[in-house]
Order: structure tokens, then sequence, then C-alpha cells
């Protein structure tokens, strides 16, 4: 789904609006998780758009909302299955928070929320994500694997499921230069970490 073509201005007013809205929702949901992933994702996709096409506009506002969903959902400690049973409520939930939160902003078009808005909604249907904005899958993907700006959450056990699932799921669907050439260069380490914990 890219309307969007070129070079588009992401204000760093509007981005400090959106982390002040976002962190006490991202806080409220998986706990010691979603506030560091959301920032890593966002440090991905900001990465990502130096090299590949895409729109910050909306690309970078994706990343921010994305997770927001999870609040109220998950308050303690979750396994993968917690997060699964909940995966398509938390997306609709995260796309109702940033409809609702661009709407007041000013300069957002209607086109763009609702771009922004249909991304975070198809953002865990892989499949369907990796081929409308791989970008968002790339980022999102990074912000999992990157421990050292999100270290793991999950307890040991968990933390071997995600690792199956991640090498499964989603190494092999990474498409751009920029995003291969980024997990290759970390997923090694963020293995050696997970499995050290096992």
């Amino acid at each position: 789904m890219k309307e969007f073509k070129g070079k588009h201005i992401f204000s760093r007013e509007i981005e400090r609006a959106i982390k002040k809205e976002v962190k006490p929702l991202c806080d409220a949901g998986r706990p010691g998780w979603n506030w560091r992933h959301t920032l890593a994702t966002v440090y991905w996709m900001k990465r990502l758009l130096r090299r590949e096409s895409g729109n910050s506009r909306t690309l970078i506002p994706v990343m921010y909302f994305h997770d927001t969903g999870y609040a109220g959902l998950i308050t303690k400690k979750y396994s993968i299955k917690d997060v699964t049973d909940v995966k398509k409520l938390h997306a609709k939930k995260s796309e109702a928070y940033a409809r609702s939160f661009l709407r007041q902003c000013e300069g957002f078009t209607t086109q763009e929320i609702d771009c922004i808005g249909h991304l975070i909604r198809i953002h865990d249907d892989i499949p369907r994500i990796v081929r409308e904005e791989p970008l968002v899958f790339e980022a999102d993907s990074l912000g999992q694997a990157d421990y050292a700006r999100s270290p793991p959450s999950l307890s040991p056990d968990e933390g071997r499921r995600w690792l199956m699932m991640f090498e499964r799921n989603r190494l092999p669907l990474f498409y751009t230069k920029t995003g291969k050439d980024a997990i290759q260069k970390i997923w090694p380490k963020t293995k050696r970490v997970y499995q050290k914990r096992i």
C-alpha cells in the first residue's frame, strides 16, 4: 500500500507529541517489553528509510502506535500464547488509538491517517504486511531481534519458542537490502543471548 513516494517531512514536534501519547499506552501493556520494543522499531524504521523508499510521515507513526493496543490486555508476566490470544484485538485497538490521536493533529491528511490505520491493523498478518509494506515488517522484526535495544522479557523456555518462531516465520521474509544486511548482522548475536538463557 505505497501511495506515497519520495521524501516526506515528519517533524520533531509531531514526533514528540506522538511519543508523549504512546508511552503511557505502551507502559500499560506487556510490561518490561512494549516501550523498549516500540523505540527499537522506530529506530530501525528510521535506519531503513535512510536507504529505502518510504514515507516517514506514515511509517514512523505506524511503528509508534503498532503495539499500543496491548494496553490493558496484558498487564503482567506473559507467555507467547497470551500474546497470540489477543493479537487481532490488539491490532484493532492500536489502530483506534492511532486514528483518534492523529485526527487531532494538524497536518495529517485523511489519506495518511487511513494508510497508518490500515498498516497498523495488518502489521501482524505477516504475508500481507510483507506484500503491502515490507518496511513495517522489517522494522517490527528488527525491533524484536535487537536485544541491545529491547532485551529479552520472556522466560527462558518462552525465549526458546520465540527463537524458533522468528527463524521460521520472519527470518526468511526480509526483503530490502538494508533489512537483510541488518538482520544478518544482529541475528547471530541475538541467538547467542537467548540461547545462554535456556
